[in-house]
């Protein structure tokens, strides 16, 4: 979405600064400031950068749009070469690659912008019905890694290797003792954002399967691949500081009831109680009939079920009563000794 209005604004000589960027639940809001600078809008493919993806694991590479070269007071702005993978299949699964972009690439947030708006928010909280869930959504967006774009889904990770998944905190201290920086991100709880290369991840992965074994049965899986190989980084997992979250701050706060999108304009509303297969064949029946028999159809009580519990439907006569009423009718008569011609008659 960013790199689309830097594209636009370009047009017009224009260029962007993005002061707040999230993605909430079913939609992605961004807040950027325009500004007018012709020599600023050479820099835009710089700021831009087209993305190497893994097929078969979550490893990435971003490679720029533009580059920008400064030799003494010329500046020089040239198209960037690649590609930036390493190979031509990746390098822990020996998969192909796809290709996106271009992306924004440059901070998608202003700090000083955020801790203002932060600010703002705790002064006039009683007016925010949702001040709990902004906080803690402004909170994760200040913690955040300015300078990275992406990030890695922990589970994610755990799943390519069919391994079960560390703590959070846990993973991310491994990543701060190999000494790399590392937060995460306010568009998922279980987002890690780094500046670790892929392989450091994948030997993070690798000594904690050590330790929690899996079960792999097909060697040339992804799976069997990327675990086949021997972990280059010995892993810490102690637990380092900076792995925790700053302060007691919830920062992903369950929606409220009724939370979402309503129903489309013009949609006309669900029907409750509609008719079942059993009432649509018993009213297609009816209308096959000549119209005295659904005259009298319709006249008839509600159907009885079989007195002898199977709980299926008595079949109607032609006179209007069941079955099971004139068998009890004959019974009474013959309890009460009546002539032997009704008797037969009836029978």
């Amino acid at each position: 979405l960013l790199a689309c209005i830097e594209s636009h604004a370009g047009r017009y000589r224009r260029y962007i600064k993005p002061v707040l960027s999230v993605s909430i639940d079913f939609y992605i809001r961004v807040f950027v400031r325009v500004y007018s600078s012709a020599a600023e809008v050479k820099e835009a493919p710089c700021r831009l950068a087209y993305l190497w993806q893994s097929a078969g694991c979550d490893s990435f590479w971003l490679q720029h749009v533009g580059q920008k070269k400064v030799n003494d007071k010329s500046v020089k702005y040239m198209p960037n070469h690649g590609p930036t993978v390493p190979s031509q299949k990746c390098p822990e699964t020996g998969s192909s690659y796809l290709m996106g972009g271009p992306i924004w690439v440059d901070p998608i947030h202003d700090p000083s912008f955020v801790k203002t708006l932060i600010a703002d928010l705790d002064r006039d909280k009683s007016r925010y019905a949702q001040y709990t869930k902004i906080k803690g959504m402004l909170t994760s967006v200040a913690d955040e890694l300015p300078d990275i774009p992406l990030y890695y889904n922990l589970h994610d990770l755990c799943k390519t290797v069919r391994a079960q998944s560390p703590k959070l905190e846990l993973f991310r201290s491994a990543i701060i003792n190999a000494g790399y920086r590392v937060s995460g991100s306010h568009a998922n709880p279980l987002a890690v954002k780094t500046d670790a290369p892929s392989e450091v991840i994948w030997d993070i992965i690798r000594c904690w399967v050590k330790d929690h074994p899996v079960n792999i049965k097909d060697p040339n899986s992804y799976a069997g691949k990327l675990l086949a190989k021997q972990p280059t980084l010995e892993a810490n997992f102690s637990r380092a500081q900076g792995a925790l979250k700053k302060d007691d701050t919830p920062r992903f706060v369950p929606n409220p009831a009724n939370w979402g999108p309503k129903t489309r304009h013009g949609r006309p509303p669900i029907q409750h109680n509609l008719p079942t297969k059993a009432d649509r064949a018993r009213e297609q029946q009816q209308q096959q009939q000549p119209p005295e028999q659904q005259q009298q159809i319709g006249e008839q009580q509600p159907e009885a079920c079989n007195p002898d519990g199977q709980g299926e439907p008595m079949q109607q006569q032609p006179g209007g009563q069941s079955t099971g009423s004139i068998q009890q009718g004959e019974a009474e008569e013959h309890e009460g000794g009546g002539p032997a011609e009704k008797r037969q008659k009836t029978s």
